[in-house]
């Protein structure tokens, strides 16, 4: 079928006649809008009727959703860059920050290396010098523990026997002063001789960890 096109986008003055696939190409071309006018060129009446009206409407129907397809696609790939441009960016970011935090570390690393071979450069020479008297003071610090729990066994042995020794005879000859009070006072007496033990022994490990801090204290101020 041919048809007389009358739009702005073609020969005003002079409507072109055109067959359908002509008219539907322009369409998609942009060139015929929707205000465009045509008419059949069969039609005895000769009318001008509007483009939307005709079979043509579902060629631009076709077009707008072409188009609102496209604009999508479009958005969702400006979205998609956008997104692929963040993660970039966050990437770099991040290895500029763990390269960063691994050269810390290596400094820090460095460092503490360098601290620990003057140290053990001073501990070294001191140990050397001082090397009897840190294992008396091993020797001692076993010393001490061992004869705490020696006389703590001693402590309970003997004056448990005591406790016992008034218990039996309560149970045997019944309550009286003498019997209690054996009791009670080698109850006190053990509580006591443990409470002494506990105290020397907190002494004589202060005494000794006193003698290690002036040994350290050496060994920080000691020139290699």
């Amino acid at each position: 079928m041919n048809w007389y096109v009358y739009s702005s986008g073609l020969d005003t003055d002079n409507p072109p006649k055109l067959t359908t696939e002509q008219v539907v190409a322009l369409i998609k071309g942009k060139k015929i809008g929707k205000n465009a006018q045509v008419m059949r060129s069969d039609d005895p009446t000769k009318n001008w009727i509007k483009i939307t009206d005709t079979e043509f409407s579902k060629t631009f129907a076709s077009l707008k959703k072409m188009e609102s397809q496209q604009k999508s696609t479009e958005k969702t790939q400006r979205q998609a860059e956008k997104s692929a441009a963040q993660a970039q960016r966050q990437a770099e970011k991040s290895a500029v920050q763990a390269q960063r935090q691994a050269e810390k570390s290596a400094v820090q690393a460095q460092r503490q290396e360098q601290k620990f071979e003057v140290l053990t450069q001073k501990q070294e020479g001191v140990t050397n010098k001082y090397k009897n008297l840190s294992g008396y003071l091993d020797y001692a610090t076993a010393s001490v523990i061992a004869l705490y729990w020696v006389s703590f066994v001693v402590i309970v042995c003997t004056f448990g026997a005591g406790i016992a020794y008034g218990i039996v005879n309560i149970v045997r000859e019944g309550i009286k002063p003498e019997f209690f009070a054996a009791s009670f006072l080698s109850v006190l007496l053990m509580v006591a001789a443990i409470m002494l033990a506990r105290l020397l022994r907190m002494w004589q490990l202060a005494l000794i960890e006193f003698i290690r801090v002036i040994m350290d204290i050496e060994v920080n101020t000691r020139r290699p």
